[in-house]
């Protein structure tokens, strides 16, 4: 899949102090699938938006409550198409994620997915789900087990995920830390 992803980092200083939607955080400290959103859109309709530009669309269009991103209705907004009866909302070490993860890479489209910190670790994490990375594609290592290449809007970088426990580990600020998938928002691009 996508090589040619342009990674984008919520905390910009171009838009990250900026209001998320109609809450009171910004798009630096909670934009994770704001900024998600904006890759896949870019990505799927080959556009070049920005996480402002974006918040700006959503927040105008309605697809906000508060800070809280309202997915389908953002998806609506970039002419994507965010089912909601393919979404999987919180299921810690369930085999589905995985499965879930392909099918949607298998039939174009591109997966958000929702991590939990520090719920890889023994008595670990919320399992609600703290952040999102947005899966790119699966690759399989000759010497290893296969891997979800994901892009982590948090420090602008290739995170992986691996391929049948979606765990993984990525640096947050200062702190690297463990994470866990937890859920899948499939995103399609939207036919006309």
């Amino acid at each position: 899949m996508p090589d040619d992803i342009v990674l984008l980092r919520q905390n910009d200083p171009r838009w990250g102090s900026k209001p998320l939607g109609n809450g009171a955080l910004t798009i630096g400290r909670a934009g994770c699938l704001l900024t998600c959103m904006t890759m896949a859109a870019n990505f799927l309709r080959s556009t070049a938006l920005t996480p402002d530009v974006v918040n700006e669309m959503c927040a105008t269009g309605g697809a906000f409550s508060g800070s809280f991103l309202i997915v389908e209705k953002a998806a609506e907004i970039l002419s994507l198409h965010a089912p909601d009866s393919m979404r999987l909302r919180s299921k810690i070490g369930d085999l589905e994620i995985p499965i879930k993860i392909r099918a949607v890479l298998a039939t174009r489209g591109i997966a958000i997915v929702h991590v939990d910190h520090d719920s890889a670790l023994p008595r670990g994490g919320d399992h609600q789900g703290d952040h999102f990375v947005l899966t790119l594609r699966r690759v399989t290592v000759p010497t290893g087990p296969a891997h979800f290449e994901c892009a982590d809007p948090a420090p602008k970088a290739i995170v992986w995920l691996d391929a049948g426990t979606c765990t993984g580990t990525a640096q947050w600020g200062a702190v690297r830390k463990t994470y866990r998938a937890v859920g899948v928002i499939p995103i399609f691009k939207r036919s006309s």
